[in-house]
């Protein structure tokens, strides 16, 4: 009996210890089971937003999809414009090209003519300077001959100023006879008619050298156009100008010279056959014996 005892309270201390580790797993069972269910719970709401999340990651992505399907079509487009343009613009470019080379050609061939030209230009040129300058000696030539015909009437007026002084001298001496008026009014008939001879020379050799000066220039300004016609525009109008200005020069200069000399020489025979006609009364043999008139000398030349 004392051993049933200990065994049934061998077995009430371990039923005991059995209870409370019952009543002790079935508390931690219970804590396990709530714990379980706050797990259940947050996994539910960790796959609610995992839901929610990967939805509005798939949103996201359809809608960057789609944005970068549109912007890739506007590139596209885009590509697509500019390769037209830049079609266009070789198509052009190309038409272009074809009128250079075409214009180029031409223009080459223009220089060809023109250079031609050129050398049939200098060729005329060098012709025309060779032409000029035998024009230039031809007017220094009648230049010379100008200056000695101008030489020898101022060695006419000269011989007119002497016979002035020496008629000046006898008009203050007293009258001689009839034989000095008949030989001043000799005197005079030769003066006279020596004054006409000076007159008409000096108007000869004026309208001569207007002549020669106007056909010069003339036979220079026509060759000039002839020969600068068909060259550059600016080439002969430098030539025509320069040539003209100094044949104009030229011929100015010899009207001035054939002016002077008129005025001088009408001046002396008007101042002595209007205001002294009484020095041409009055002279004596010793006159033509000491000065000759410029009748005699001029024919002595």
């Amino acid at each position: 009996v004392q051993i049933l005892q200990d065994h049934v309270i061998s077995l009430t201390e371990r039923q005991s210890d059995s209870d409370e580790r019952f009543h002790r797993v079935k508390g931690e069972n219970a804590n396990l089971v709530e714990r379980l269910h706050a797990l259940e719970e947050q996994l539910r709401e960790v796959e609610v937003r995992s839901d929610e999340k990967l939805d509005e990651e798939r949103r996201r992505s359809r809608e960057a999809s789609l944005r970068l399907e549109r912007e890739r079509e506007m590139e596209r487009e885009n590509y697509k414009i500019r390769l037209e343009s830049v079609e266009k613009e070789r198509n052009s470019a190309i038409r272009d090209l074809q009128g250079c080379r075409s214009e180029l050609e031409t223009i080459r061939q223009e220089n060809r003519t023109i250079s031609r030209q050129l050398l049939e230009l200098e060729v005329s040129l060098n012709s025309t300077r060779e032409e000029t300058a035998t024009m230039a000696s031809r007017l220094q030539e009648e230049r010379e001959e100008r200056a000695r015909e101008r030489e020898g009437n101022q060695h006419l007026v000269d011989t007119l100023n002497q016979e002035m002084g020496i008629l000046r001298q006898y008009q203050r001496q007293p009258k001689s006879g009839s034989n000095g008026t008949d030989d001043g009014r000799k005197e005079h008939d030769a003066l006279v008619s020596e004054m006409s001879f000076l007159r008409s020379e000096n108007q000869r050799l004026s309208e001569t050298n207007d002549e020669l000066q106007a056909q010069l220039l003339s036979n220079s300004l026509h060759t000039g156009r002839e020969l600068l016609g068909s060259g550059p525009e600016s080439l002969a109008k430098e030539m025509e100008v320069a040539d003209e200005h100094k044949l104009r020069d030229a011929l100015r200069e010899q009207q001035e010279v054939n002016r002077r000399l008129r005025t001088y020489i009408d001046g002396i025979l008007l101042n002595i056959v209007e205001n002294y006609p009484q020095l041409l009364e009055v002279k004596n043999n010793n006159m033509h014996t000491e000065s000759p008139s410029p009748v005699s000398r001029a024919q002595g030349k």
